[in-house]
């Protein structure tokens, strides 16, 4: 029998985690909002635990944070944390890719392409999540590629919670910013296909760094520096 391509269904945890964080990313679960278990319940019809382990886990992501008063909220994004993380993760993606040109193959290379071409057609489609799954997916590979664990760590530990919100609510909405990360891309490939490490370095540090600029020309903060959601940006006062 031919083996099939079915996806596995999710666990109860799973879905649950998968829920909560596509509300987090709508907006649906605003920054700094109090997540009760029993309202939680209420919610998914279910018992207690696999709430429990789901905000568990969606804590690790970095997408949850507990407060002082051992509350758990929707991660606020703020612009010392942008300020922050961009520069460390120019140079950690600069590393990756000098690392991944002396290690590729013309397999990885294709994927890589691949990947960009689906972000292509996702743009033209406005698929713009997809978009940034797909950008992740990229980055992602060349770190794979590298095989280094560290780095793997560095790279996990610094990119999620804040910046999977900020790229999704903020960044590939901008269809230019979308466009320019492609072609930011394709100099990547390039520079990894001609075996290039200086090069492939010098790429990703500036494609980094481009769309850090990108995203504070429109970014909106409020006047306290928290990061905020374009449909909330008419109900507060807020500062470029």
């Amino acid at each position: 029998m031919k083996q099939n391509t079915f996806s596995k269904p999710r666990s109860l945890v799973d879905q649950i985690k998968h829920d909560l964080c596509a509300a987090i990313e709508k907006g649906d679960l605003l920054p700094g909002q109090q997540l009760k278990e029993v309202e939680l319940q209420k919610w998914f019809g279910v018992s207690r635990a696999p709430i429990r382990e789901a905000l568990r886990l969606l804590q690790g992501d970095g997408l949850i944070i507990m407060d002082d008063y051992k509350k758990r909220c929707v991660r606020r994004i703020t612009k010392k944390d942008i300020e922050e993380i961009f520069p460390v993760m120019a140079c950690l993606e600069g590393l990756a890719a000098g690392c991944a040109a002396s290690k590729i193959t013309m397999e990885q290379i294709n994927e890589l392409t691949g990947i960009n071409l689906k972000m292509v057609a996702a743009h033209k489609e406005k698929k713009y999540k997809l978009c940034t799954r797909l950008n992740y997916e990229f980055h992602s590979l060349i770190i794979n590629i590298v095989d280094n664990q560290a780095l793997n760590r560095a790279m996990r530990s610094l990119t999620k919670g804040s910046i999977w919100l900020w790229i999704t609510n903020c960044y590939y909405e901008r269809e230019d910013s979308t466009l320019l990360s492609i072609s930011e891309h394709n100099s990547i490939i390039t520079a990894l296909n001609e075996r290039n490490s200086k090069k492939a370095d010098q790429e990703a540090r500036n494609h980094i760094d481009q769309a850090y600029q990108r995203s504070l020309r429109f970014a909106i903060f409020d006047n306290e520096g928290d990061y905020v959601l374009p449909i909330l940006s008419n109900d507060k006062e807020v500062i470029k």
